[in-house]
């Protein structure tokens, strides 16, 4: 049985184990169909989401109700900016710019 959209219409704090395995096994579900393998597969013609492949060959672990993003995971995480952001850090007296040119290349 899978999920219907108003079972998993929750918010992280009242995730279950139970609501928890819904989510996975809906999502894993999903990611192992061929046609969605195919698609993923020509991505370069879509628009998917940076390194989703990654995080949907780990769905076992983040839906575990233990789970904490590891430092992988959060390196791997992707935030959509717009504009240029500029962020400035000091390390060992020495002060380092970092400049984000956001949005996407057809933006810029």
């Amino acid at each position: 049985e899978y999920a219907t959209p108003n079972a998993v219409k929750i918010s992280v704090d009242e995730l279950t184990n139970e609501s928890s395995a819904i989510l996975y096994e809906s999502i894993s579900y999903l990611w192992s169909l061929p046609q969605v393998k195919n698609t993923f597969n020509k991505r370069q013609y879509f628009s998917f989401i940076e390194n989703m492949d990654y995080f949907f060959s780990k769905l076992d672990v983040i839906f575990g109700i233990d789970y904490e993003p590891s430092l992988q995971d959060t390196l791997k995480c992707r935030i959509r900016t717009t504009g240029l952001i500029e962020e400035k850090y000091i390390i060992n007296d020495v002060q380092f710019n970092i400049f984000d040119a956001g949005g996407q290349r057809n933006e810029r």
